[in-house]
């Protein structure tokens, strides 16, 4: 790509890449990783003309996902039964979805939404550094700029415990 003055690395992520979660402490801390060396390397790719992006994906129905149902009133449904307290789970419901009155607008994607991205991004002769699939997950990864002290995502889990 280099002698060639032209190219694009794409890496697909995760909303756990900036909006960490407790139980996934693993988990987010690799994508967080990946994040940071990403953004490394692309202003030193950059003057090479090679572009690199992050995809930041939310939830995503697939055949590993589709247990829990086929729509995403279906899935929302199922993981907000996985959240204790109703107070929580408005909390959460509005953190995740678009209109919270109609949960169809949460941050599930469809595989095929997701190839469409994908293509958008490849096709792209300069794609953004982050991408994100929909308005949602736009919002969540705007939060990380809104509170720089990042006080206000650990105060709403220590206080969800």
């Amino acid at each position: 790509m280099k002698e060639k003055r032209s190219g694009k690395i794409l890496q697909i992520s995760s909303l756990l890449g900036f909006h960490a979660a407790p139980a996934g402490a693993a988990y987010t801390a690799s994508k967080f990783a990946v994040a940071g060396f990403m953004e490394s390397i692309a202003p030193q790719l950059r003057k090479f003309n090679i572009w690199v992006s992050i995809v930041e994906l939310g939830h995503v129905l697939t055949d590993d996902t589709r247990p829990f149902g086929s729509t995403p009133s279906d899935q929302w449904n199922v993981i907000s039964s996985l959240i204790p307290g109703e107070e929580e789970r408005k909390i959460v419901t509005k953190m995740t979805t678009t209109d919270p009155e109609n949960v169809t607008g949460t941050t599930i994607d469809t595989t095929q939404e997701i190839a469409e991205l994908w293509q958008k991004v490849i096709l792209s002769p300069k794609p953004d550094f982050r991408i994100q699939p929909n308005e949602t997950v736009t919002r969540l990864s705007a939060q990380r700029f809104l509170d720089p002290t990042g006080n206000k995502i650990i105060d709403y889990w220590v206080n969800k415990a």
